[in-house]
């Protein structure tokens, strides 16, 4: 068992010589048993897809509080016969939860234009809009990265599902933008590159680009920034760079001179980046088959979203960051917590905020007082006395400021008292010496 190569070895072996079901027999046998699930599927060579979405997953998308994120994971699901498998995952802020939750997740054989218009096709019909001027008034908006393809699978997937007729009827930097973070490492990028941006220059590049998102200038002043980026006394090597993402349909993706971008404040695929993290560190294998990742989607979105909104909705807190603060106040509870049926308690020591108080002068303490280490005695040198130091400067502490009761001390011993007014009067050889003879 020290060997897991072996380990797994075997494993495989042992499941070929069982016939164990294929990635199709999973399938199928999962969507038996959780009907409704697979909201959209083919197995064609050009467009095959396995598309799901759990009850939980559709309730937070139809409140459309936050924009959508979708993102696909790549090199997760391992096909020999299929090198090109992603799951592709849209995720949303949910306002329940507090949290990122998928609304719906999909296993996809490939990354072309056709394949990303089924998944969004599915995206759109799950939203059960009325018409097209719905859609455009009640889509939250939709944030990927730069792939073209997308893209231009979402841009057919509108035209083709409300049947719009040209490309100009719909503006679709209104309802797909692209992910801020994505283009700004792109930029940190080039500006590392000293062949295109020298050195002594990179904060300059930095901020003419920067220059290109303000959203208060008009397209004439963007073009003219755009301009004097590229231009031959400042970067010309980073021409290509930005004539890429100045591109007649990217460019309004990103910058809000070029589109309106309604979402921008939050034009990012931070979310959606992390849930993709947690759906493959949660996996039980590395590289899931197919069969095996289809069932684990399916566990996962489960936990993560249906079982979660469940708790929630029987009063049962699923996050660990404290009480949330609710924007409305529920006039139909009753006062249950601590701070409204006995309010408020204050902490140990001063409350925050308060100014200094200067100390009494019987909170002064002299640092120099006490017994030092050694004593002589006459003509005697006695060493060695820390045990009985501490011991004594004890007692005289306690009973200094009456931490224990005086008579307990007459009742110890008689010449304790004798002992610790010599340590009073800071006769420390002489308290030493007595309490040494008398207990002797």
């Amino acid at each position: 068992l020290a060997n897991i190569d072996r380990v797994r070895y075997h494993y495989r072996r042992i499941k070929s010589e069982n016939n164990a079901m294929s990635d199709i027999g999973v399938l199928a046998s999962i969507d038996a048993m959780n009907p409704g699930l697979t909201v959209s599927s083919s197995l064609k060579s050009n467009d095959g897809h396995v598309i799901i979405q759990t009850p939980g997953m559709k309730e937070v998308m139809l409140q459309k509080a936050n924009a959508l994120q979708t993102d696909t994971i790549m090199g997760f699901v391992k096909d020999k016969k299929i090198p090109t498998l992603n799951v592709t995952c849209t995720s949303t802020f949910s306002e329940t939860l507090q949290c990122y939750v998928p609304v719906l997740v999909g296993i996809l054989f490939g990354m072309s234009t056709i394949h990303y218009q089924w998944y969004f096709n599915a995206l759109i019909e799950c939203h059960n809009f009325n018409n097209c001027d719905d859609f455009c008034e009640s889509w939250p908006g939709n944030i990927c990265d730069f792939s073209d393809s997308k893209r231009k699978g979402f841009r057919i997937s509108v035209q083709e599902y409300f049947d719009v007729k040209h490309d100009d009827d719909i503006e679709l930097s209104n309802l797909f933008s692209a992910c801020k973070v994505h283009f700004n490492c792109s930029r940190a990028r080039v500006s590392r590159n000293h062949s295109v941006v020298p050195i002594q220059r990179k904060k300059e590049f930095d901020n003419m680009v920067n220059g290109l998102l303000d959203k208060t200038i008009s397209e004439k002043t963007f073009r003219e920034r755009a301009l004097a980026i590229y231009h031959k006394d400042n970067f010309p090597n980073a021409n290509k760079w930005l004539q890429w993402y100045l591109h007649t349909e990217r460019g309004p993706m990103i910058f809000p001179a070029l589109g309106k971008q309604w979402f921008m404040e939050k034009n990012n695929t931070n979310g959606q980046e992390s849930m993709g993290m947690l759906i493959q560190q949660s996996c039980q294998t590395k590289n899931p088959t197919l069969g095996d990742c289809y069932q684990h989607l399916i566990l996962f979105c489960n936990w993560r979203v249906d079982m979660k909104l469940a708790s929630e909705k029987t009063g049962i807190q699923t996050t660990y960051n404290g009480t949330r603060k609710r924007k409305q106040v529920n006039d139909g509870r009753a006062p249950d917590r601590t701070s409204q049926l006995i309010g408020k308690r204050r902490g140990p020591g001063r409350p925050k905020h308060s100014c200094n108080v200067a100390p009494s002068k019987d909170s002064i303490q002299d640092l120099t007082f006490g017994i030092p280490w050694s004593y002589t005695y006459n003509d005697v040198h006695v060493t060695n006395t820390c045990a009985m130091d501490s011991s004594l400067m004890s007692l005289y502490f306690l009973r200094k400021y009456e931490l224990v009761s005086m008579q307990l001390f007459d009742e110890l011993d008689p010449s304790l008292n004798v002992v610790l007014n010599l340590i009073s009067d800071k006769k420390y050889n002489d308290a030493r010496h007595v309490w040494i003879v008398r207990n002797d």
